[in-house]
């Protein structure tokens, strides 16, 4: 069947389509016009929707970036008037130390005031620091200057705790500025050690030690070195004769240069600045030139507490090569200087040239030393009791400039070593020719350089200096006992940390290794228990006996608190076995009994052991409640002054302190 299309459907279908287009023009001359593809949001619901989301996300993003930006200048100017601050403090306490010269005249001293207030003004100025109109030390409160001087002289904090934050993407907030109690806290622990008053010429001369400085978790190390050299500089006595103090293994008065307490000061510092750890601790010098003194402070910048504890260095400075003869004087080395006796003398390194010394039959050792003397590189000398021959090999390059920072292995490169080769009667001469049967082996040996001889009983400098944190016992013999006497018991409390552990043994032996066992069981976890050994052989096989290390060995034991926590260490009972390990902290009287001297026939008041007496009022009329003022006094100056009751210190029963 066919359809068919009138003129007025195709008229009409025209005309739609013509109507469509003019539409179509007319939306596209109006996205001409506006620059929009749409002008309403029922054009394209969809697309609309999701372009109103990106053109919000470029907003949010522009918005961060100029947040990120903004902090950045914010953080860079803090970090920049911080740094200056850190100068302007560090400038001030260089000038304190300097201050405390007693050569500056009142001038000087006058223009060091000035100094210190002008960089005063600048650690103050910088810490009121402002961007674009608003203060960024001060938390929140940016109108308001966060620092001001009071009257006194002292800076105070104005602001609040609180930090201005900006949004950097979506849901983060960042910390822009600073709260100037961030920079100055006002209640932050200060730790320090001082050492006792000390005269302004004070010299240590002890051995080498190495020093364990401990700040919170963080364990340092410091070498404190000994300034000696074994060469007195007068080879000879006035009378002519041999000064034996040379080379001797032996610290002659001559010898001994000591280090001052600026120098101890300067090792410290320096040795914790190359191991990065300055900004932890400083030390410092406070001088009190009105009495002609000074002490040594080490203070921690962390607000962590400070340990100390010194042990004896075992990596010790080198000593020259050195030959030690036989005692020429002995039947066995009847004709060493006969024969057609000879001696040639030479090392590897070149510092000595290959020579040959002819020995005379009438040749003494003194004579033999003088010629041997004559040698470029070589010194010798006759031993101390006139019998024996020393000869050694001098150190080859320049002094180090400064003694009191030497590496011992660089130092051993200066140390060269020593050929003797012998001929006729001299073969006679040294042992190392001759093997344990005292058969001859050779007819030369090297000897090459030493080090100092072992420390047997050290003295640790800043135990003697009183900065000491570890506790440490007397000194043991290593097979000495503790006995505790039958019908007696050990009781000691331990106390460190806020921790307590008593400790206690009934009668028998204890090694110093037992009582080690013992506290460190007791106190695992918060103390470190540590037997500080001996055992080294007290004779010097280099000296072939002419000299000797007449310190016996001995143990002693090394206790310390967790993380530089100060260890109290009591005996809990009269028989005082703290007091005889050397390792009680406290000053206590004795027990009372009846050789004690009664004072005014009373029978409270007695002589002690630690305190001399306590005399309590007994009047009737006076209250017990008054009590005994006392004063104590610190090694480092300071003092509490504290009221002992009897309440608090007599026996109910005995009436005794």
């Amino acid at each position: 069947m066919y359809s068919r299309l009138t003129t007025a459907t195709m008229y009409k279908g025209l005309m739609n389509s013509l109507q469509q287009s003019q539409r179509n023009i007319q939306d596209l001359q109006n996205q001409i016009a506006s620059g929009n593809k749409y002008t309403k949001l029922s054009d394209n619901p969809a697309a609309i929707s999701k372009s109103l989301n990106v053109q919000s996300a470029l907003t949010a993003n522009n918005k961060y970036q100029s947040n990120t930006e903004n902090a950045v200048t914010m953080l860079r100017h803090a970090d920049s008037a911080l740094n200056n601050v850190l100068d302007a403090a560090q400038t001030i306490k260089n000038l304190i130390i300097e201050a405390g010269d007693a050569a500056l005249n009142s001038s000087q001293l006058k223009d060091i005031t000035a100094q210190i207030e002008a960089n005063k003004k600048i650690m103050l100025d910088n810490l009121n620091t402002k961007i674009a109109g608003k203060y960024i030390f001060g938390g929140t409160d940016t109108s308001t200057p966060p620092f001001a001087v009071q009257p006194d002289g002292s800076i105070v904090y104005q602001g609040n705790d609180e930090r201005m934050k900006y949004a950097v993407s979506e849901s983060v907030l960042g910390d822009i500025s600073f709260a100037g109690s961030d920079i100055i806290p006002e209640d932050q622990d200060s730790y320090f050690i001082c050492s006792h008053y000390v005269s302004n010429d004070w010299k240590w001369t002890g051995r080498e030690e190495k020093v364990q400085i401990t700040v919170g978790n963080r364990t340092l190390s410091v070498f404190i070195p000994e300034d000696w050299s074994d060469n007195d500089v007068n080879k000879t006595n006035a009378d002519g004769t041999v000064n034996f103090s040379d080379h001797n293994h032996f610290r002659d008065p001559n010898e001994l240069s000591g280090i001052s307490l600026e120098d101890l000061a300067s090792i410290v510092n320096r040795s914790l600045e190359e191991q990065g750890a300055d900004m932890l601790v400083k030390a410092y010098i406070e001088y009190d030139n009105e009495n002609s003194r000074k002490k040594l402070i080490m203070k921690s910048t962390t607000g962590e507490k400070i340990g100390i504890t010194g042990w004896p260095d075992t990596d010790y400075m080198p000593t020259p090569a050195r030959a030690v003869s036989r005692d020429l004087s002995s039947a066995e080395c009847s004709g060493w200087n006969e024969d057609n006796a000879k001696l040639t003398i030479y090392n590897t390194e070149g510092s000595i040239v290959k020579t040959t010394i002819e020995i005379q039959d009438t040749d003494t050792p003194a004579t033999l030393a003088e010629k041997i003397n004559a040698i470029e590189g070589v010194y010798a000398r006759q031993s101390a009791d006139g019998n024996g021959l020393i000869i050694m090999a001098e150190r080859i390059g320049e002094q180090p400039s400064d003694v009191l920072n030497i590496d011992e292995a660089q130092e051993a490169l200066h140390y060269p070593s020593i050929t003797i080769q012998a001929e006729g009667g001299a073969l006679k001469m040294f042992d190392e020719l001759y093997d344990e049967n005292k058969n001859l082996t050779g007819e030369s040996f090297t000897k090459e350089h030493g080090n100092r001889i072992l420390d047997q009983s050290h003295i640790d400098i800043f135990d003697y200096l009183g900065m000491e944190t570890a506790l440490k016992s007397r000194e043991f013999d290593p097979s000495e006992e503790m006995t505790v006497e039958e019908g007696t018991q050990l009781h000691w409390r331990v106390v460190s940390g806020g921790k307590t552990v008593d400790i206690k043994l009934n009668s028998g032996t204890y090694t110093i290794d037992d009582l080690a066992e013992r506290l460190k069981n007791a106190g695992a976890g918060w103390l470190e228990v540590t037997v500080e050994p001996g055992g080294h052989d007290v004779t010097d096989p280099e000296n072939n006996n002419l000299s000797k290390d007449r310190e016996e060995e001995t143990k002693r034991l090394v206790i310390r608190g967790h993380n530089g926590e100060q260890v109290i260490f009591l005996d809990m009972n009269e028989y005082n076995y703290a007091d005889k390990a050397g390792l009680s902290t406290a000053l206590r009287t004795d027990s009372y009994n009846e050789n004690h001297t009664l004072i005014n026939g009373t029978t409270d008041v007695y002589y002690g052991k630690g305190m001399k007496c306590v005399n309590f009022p007994s009047a009737p009329c006076v209250d017990d409640n008054i009590g005994v003022p006392m004063r104590v006094q610190m090694n480092c100056g300071m003092y509490y002054d504290v009221n002992i009751k009897r309440a608090d210190v007599v026996d109910p029963e005995t009436g005794f302190v």
